[in-house]
């Protein structure tokens, strides 16, 4: 399993299965995996696909240091100190990563990802659920990164789409 697919996965769930509207990647003060905006909280998806990955991840002394205060300092805050964080791993490193947040006694949480047997969309099950790092309401800030992030996706992807359409047409041979 990849980083690609937990991200997929974990995009699919937050659009589809709990029908939020505002998701985007690599977005926020640290870059997030995944964010997305439900009615009244911004939640942080970190994907990881491997127990060294999974580690080192809390080697990010000043991230984990602003979100367990909960604020974030105005010089590097783009509006986007979520409420909730989730670490997402493939079910084959469940139990050796819910350990390992208990010994950091953080209010971050585990989901796993599940294979599935036809290549299509992993599934994804909450093994412990988040606790709030904080309960600020969302701010107009925080929403507009997020909008002008899923914009620059969209407009990135159909860039892509073009660059690959002309390389279709430069390998025509006939």
């Amino acid at each position: 399993m990849t980083s690609n697919d937990l991200k997929t996965a974990v995009l699919y769930y937050c659009r589809f299965k709990r029908s939020w509207m505002y998701i985007a990647t690599e977005v926020g003060t640290y870059f997030a995996d995944v964010l997305a905006l439900n009615d009244k909280h911004l939640i942080e998806f970190e994907t990881k696909i491997s127990l060294s990955d999974f580690k080192k991840d809390f080697e990010k002394i000043e991230k984990h240091a602003d979100y367990m205060k909960g604020e974030i300092p105005d010089w590097k805050n783009r509006g986007c100190l979520p409420n909730k964080m989730f670490y997402v791993v493939p079910k084959d490193l469940t139990d050796k990563c819910l350990p390992l947040l208990d010994d950091q006694k953080s209010k971050y949480r585990l989901i796993e990802c599940s294979k599935p047997y036809d290549n299509s969309i992993g599934h994804l099950t909450i093994v412990k659920k988040a606790a709030l790092l904080h309960n600020e309401p969302l701010s107009k800030e925080t929403i507009l990164t997020v909008v002008a992030r899923m914009s620059s996706e969209l407009v990135n992807l159909r860039l892509k789409d073009k660059k690959d359409d002309t390389l279709e047409k430069d390998m025509d041979i006939d």
